[in-house]
């Protein structure tokens, strides 16, 4: 299961952008929303650890939801790691306010108890663009779409946890993830 809950309301972007354009009460309705809709999505990802498969949930980096109870909960459950990588990397563009395509950098946190998928994503911006796009002035709904690049890297951590499971226990998913990541590897938690 992967899971990408709406996560406008827990934008640091968008809170401070839109603080003021938007009343408290819809703010405080759109929250609720989100939450709900984040419970929803969590609920998956326990349900799927109970029975012994994975999922993989994705925010931005920056987002407020990573600190709520509920998220900590999942993230903090035995087999379950985070990583965090840059949009940019799979190929993420958007046009700039200058009317030029650039590369968006878009700090992304991923949560999985599939150790082979999130060694797939863990990839950072080396600097190598020119410039990137700042996801101000509309930019950001483009964003929210997963280029081709990133949708082939999820198939490939995807086929790669797959044939792990093949190799260590016969086929049965999510061995004990201790036994698995150590820690020199590149699976660990990543502070902003």
């Amino acid at each position: 299961v992967i899971g990408s809950p709406p996560c406008t309301a827990f934008s640091v972007l968008n809170r401070g952008l839109n603080r003021d354009r938007v009343s408290a009460e819809r703010r405080e309705r759109q929250m609720a929303e989100a939450k709900v809709l984040l419970g929803f999505a969590l609920s998956v990802y326990t349900w799927q650890i109970q029975r012994r498969r994975y999922f993989a949930h994705e925010h931005p980096a920056s987002a407020s939801s990573w600190g709520l109870p509920e998220v900590m909960a999942v993230r903090t459950m035995e087999g379950v790691a985070t990583i965090v990588n840059d949009a940019c990397v799979f190929g993420m563009k958007a046009v700039d306010k200058d009317g030029v395509e650039k590369a968006v950098k878009k700090p992304t946190r991923w949560m999985s108890n599939a150790p082979s998928l999130l060694r797939h994503l863990a990839a950072r911006c080396a600097g190598r663009h020119l410039e990137h796009t700042r996801l101000v002035g509309g930019r950001a709904v483009a964003a929210a779409i997963y280029p081709p690049e990133l949708v082939l890297e999820i198939v490939r951590g995807l086929q790669g946890q797959g044939e792990e499971d093949s190799r260590t226990t016969g086929g049965a998913p999510l061995v004990e993830r201790r036994d698995r990541v150590g820690a020199g590897s590149r699976i660990q938690e990543h502070e902003d």
